[in-house]
């Protein structure tokens, strides 16, 4: 991965956590499309580590959307031409979010140690502050803590046959 461009990064960060609201501008919220890992998969695989913040950003949209007062309406996935997922949509979220969080570390997991910890750092900050500006609970933070600390483990592990 080498050194992380910050400023790319930090940009990519800001537009992953807004880009699930994108599809308000047409008038069809909570797209299967923009609800899901295909855009930061895309930006992942071609734009690097500041794709990997992409990823972030929208892993931690996503977790934060799971917590809606009601699964009805506005909250479910739309999928074009079928309708909604209805009561599958909390676990199209959950699944993109964790898989969102899986791109992140995938792109950060190859830079030298200080760079990983502060990115472990800026995106615990980011779940922290996301969480507390749109969300105003604490169980949010804990769930994203706990798939974003996941995906970090996966992607850390060694590969059969290599020291740890």
């Amino acid at each position: 991965m080498g050194i992380l461009p910050w400023p790319a990064a930090l940009l990519a960060l800001s537009f992953g956590l807004g880009f699930p609201d994108i599809d308000l501008a047409i008038h069809y919220h909570r797209s299967i499309f923009t609800h899901s890992a295909l855009f930061p998969l895309f930006a992942a695989t071609y734009a690097g580590a500041a794709g990997g913040a992409f990823a972030f950003g929208v892993a931690v949209h996503l977790t934060a959307d799971l917590f809606v007062q009601g699964w009805h309406g506005f909250a479910l996935i739309k999928v074009p031409v079928i309708g909604s997922l209805g009561s599958l949509s909390p676990a199209w979220i959950l699944a993109n979010a964790f898989l969102c969080f899986l791109l992140a570390a995938w792109r950060w997991a190859g830079g030298p140690p200080w760079q990983r910890k502060a990115c472990a750092l800026v995106g615990a900050a980011t779940m922290i502050g996301y969480s507390l500006l749109h969300e105003d609970k604490i169980v949010p933070i804990l769930l994203m803590l706990v798939l974003g600390y996941a995906a970090w483990r996966l992607m850390r592990r060694p590969a059969q046959g290599r020291a740890p």
